[in-house]
């Protein structure tokens, strides 16, 4: 991919005129400084969610082998379908990006809510395709002779059916982030989905799954020590939903909010010319 990449901007038409890598030796720290500015907050955003997901992971291991097999399979869904909205992010970043350079506000307007509208009616319609046949999708990863992982299948269809309450909200944080990206906004996005992830869904999945733990043990240090008690695996994989619903209102409400002050956005097009 990357020597396509640069045989395409070095041979094809506009790009060549660009001299991508011309004098790359020569370092532009003031750019450098800008992207880090902008690049670490959206490293650091995505980490935060995919790390939520792999915690989640470790989480149902404790519960059971058949726990984390039914969360694997709900969790690749989820992972395939969410390259639907984050193609359109991808595609949002861009066109808003565009409309800033133009000075355009009622462009940036357009792309970013445009972008979420059509993240929203695709989501919503695999989210009912999900639960249509979501006793069927685990036959896909189990084999159509799963008599043996009866129980994987079941747990993997009820987790399915409670999943696919959080697709439509996790398409829009990630194209509202998208659309934020564009305009450079990229600090903010990155606490809400700390606060989101983290502060909201992680505890609010730990506490529900491990309840009877944390009513039993005073100090988590002494919990260790004792076998695990049956654990609320649906409990667990519900609050990671809030935590998705958290920040996909909280990544809306900042677009709204940005795009509300006009003023604010004709500052950054004047300020990138």
């Amino acid at each position: 991919m990357c020597a396509a990449s640069i045989w395409i901007c070095y041979t094809c038409r506009p790009f060549k005129k660009y001299r991508v890598l011309g004098r790359f030796w020569r370092a532009d720290w003031e750019l450098l400084r800008e992207l880090i500015a902008i690049g670490l907050p959206i490293s650091g955003a995505l980490m935060l969610e995919w790390g939520l997901f792999s915690s989640g992971a470790l989480l149902m291991g404790w519960i059971g082998t058949t726990a984390l097999a039914a969360h694997q399979i709900a969790l690749q869904v989820a992972a395939i379908l969410f390259m639907i909205p984050f193609g359109i992010s991808l595609a949002a970043t861009v066109r808003v990006g565009q409309a800033l350079g133009r000075r355009d506000p009622i462009a940036v307007r357009r792309a970013g809510f445009g972008a979420i509208a059509l993240g929203v009616a695709l989501m919503v319609a695999m989210a009912l395709v999900v639960v249509a046949f979501r006793d069927l999708i685990p036959l896909l990863f189990l084999g159509h002779d799963a008599g043996g992982n009866a129980a994987a299948a079941r747990l993997a269809s009820t987790l399915l059916l409670i999943g696919a309450s959080f697709f439509v909200t996790d398409g829009v944080q990630a194209i509202a982030a998208g659309a934020l990206r564009g305009i450079n906004d990229t600090p903010v996005p990155m606490f809400f989905a700390a606060v989101s992830f983290w502060l909201i869904g992680f505890t609010c999945a730990y506490g529900l799954a491990f309840q009877r733990i944390l009513q039993r043990r005073r100090d988590i240090r002494r919990a260790a020590h004792f076998p695990l008690p049956r654990a609320d695996h649906v409990g667990g994989r519900a609050r990671k939903d809030e935590g998705e619903i958290g920040s996909s209102s909280s990544v809306l409400s900042r677009l709204i909010w940005t795009d509300s002050r006009s003023l604010a956005i004709e500052s950054l097009c004047w300020r990138s010319w």
